[in-house]
């Protein structure tokens, strides 16, 4: 192999293995980047398409990058998580052109970024522009191969589930949901009533759903809106999940939303019940009710401009770290004990003097007394915690 052509290859290897080094961070453009440019990605697709989509996103990149660095002319196949994406999107309607939008996006991104290290990389320019073409054909063959295969998988889930008996119940809901209105005769469950929306997934997450219903002896409308994902309404003014519904191993995840009145309040609790699935999905709860999680629900529906918010209101505090960790609990205890020193120690299992000398210690870090913007730290540590930027 001629010294050129050694180089080159080099180089290729070298946008591997930098982009692999923040594939994190390209997957967070890359979702914004969605967000962004394509308008059927609303709230209730985001809530229940984000985590299949950013798996997918990871996946595909890492998968390109692999392909580029050790078998650039192999055959393309489209990773599992892909085909996974594909399906839970094809069950819950959303468009194969919307689906395909998200994979120029990615190659966009990814090339952006090649581009922007690739002077770090190739110092001679016409190096360098023939490893950025052949970076950018790589880059177009490989997105078309695992199109193909996303396209098909798609289509043919598409077909099966318009066939199943469930169909129409899954539609006449999503009708609903976006503010059609049918009588209970036809959709076998009154919107005129109270109801409470219940949204579980996971392995065992129908059992779970069933069980809870017969518990509580209540008229329900549950449906399976895709895979191990169930939306439920019960007829009642208050949901509380029994603890031994929590069965080990099952990994169930349930939102619960407020009790609302009509066609309107059947729509709403659904949102809050989706949003609170989500946030006990990022703690690892089994179940959270929205009204509990309403703060974190927030952080979740733009998690860079919250991570941004946390970050200014904590300053030092928002980095990692046992000292840290430490000192955010106090903080919490103090806040959540309506500012009393005493209760928060009680809260803790120290003495009032630690609690003291910790609040001093985070007053020195923040610069201000902890009483000063209290709602604004209270949020940030409530936001950070759900965002996973630093310990539970």
């Amino acid at each position: 192999m001629e010294v050129g052509t050694t180089r080159l290859e080099e180089s290729l290897g070298e946008f591997a293995d930098r982009l692999g080094e923040v594939v994190g961070e390209l997957v967070d453009e890359i979702m914004r980047a969605a967000y962004e440019h394509i308008p059927t990605l609303d709230e209730p697709s985001r809530l229940q398409l984000d985590e299949s989509m950013r798996r997918s996103a990871s996946g595909n990149v890492r998968a390109a990058l692999d392909a580029l660095r050790h078998r650039r002319h192999g055959p393309v196949e489209a990773p599992t998580d892909a085909l996974d994406e594909a399906r839970a999107a094809a069950r819950m309607g959303f468009r194969l052109p919307d689906l395909l939008a998200m994979y120029r996006l990615g190659q966009q991104v990814c090339f952006d970024r090649c581009l922007q290290i690739a002077p770090s990389i190739c110092a001679d320019p016409a190096q360098r522009t023939e490893a950025l073409r052949i970076a950018s054909r790589f880059m177009f063959a490989h997105t078309e191969g695992v199109i193909t295969d996303v396209a098909a998988v798609f289509e043919r889930e598409r077909e099966q589930y318009l066939r199943s008996r469930t169909q129409r119940k899954v539609q006449m809901i999503r009708d609903v949901l976006g503010g059609s209105h049918f009588d209970a005769g036809e959709l076998g469950y009154d919107l005129l009533r109270t109801h409470v929306g219940v949204v579980a997934s996971g392995t065992g997450a129908n059992s779970v759903l069933q069980r809870l219903i017969r518990q509580l002896g209540v008229r329900s409308l549950s449906v399976a809106a895709s895979g191990d994902l169930l939306w439920a309404w019960l007829a009642t003014d208050e949901v509380s999940v029994p603890p031994e519904l929590d069965v080990p191993g099952d990994e169930v995840r349930i939102g619960i939303g407020d009790a609302q009145a009509g066609a309107e309040g059947f729509r709403a609790t659904h949102r809050q019940a989706l949003a609170a699935a989500n946030v006990a999905s990022r703690f690892g709860s089994f179940a959270c009710h929205y009204d509990d999680v309403s703060v974190e629900a927030v952080a979740l529906g733009d998690e860079q401009a919250a991570r941004r918010f946390v970050e200014r209101e904590l300053g030092s505090l928002a980095r990692e770290g046992v000292r840290n960790n430490t000192l955010r609990a106090t903080i919490y205890a103090y806040l959540r004990s309506a500012h009393n020193a005493s209760s928060a120690a009680i809260r803790l299992g120290i003495s009032d003097r630690t609690v003291a000398y910790r609040l001093n210690t985070c007053e020195e870090q923040l610069g201000r007394p902890v009483s000063i913007r209290a709602a604004e730290l209270e949020t940030a540590l409530r936001w950070g915690r759900v965002l996973g930027m630093f310990d539970r």
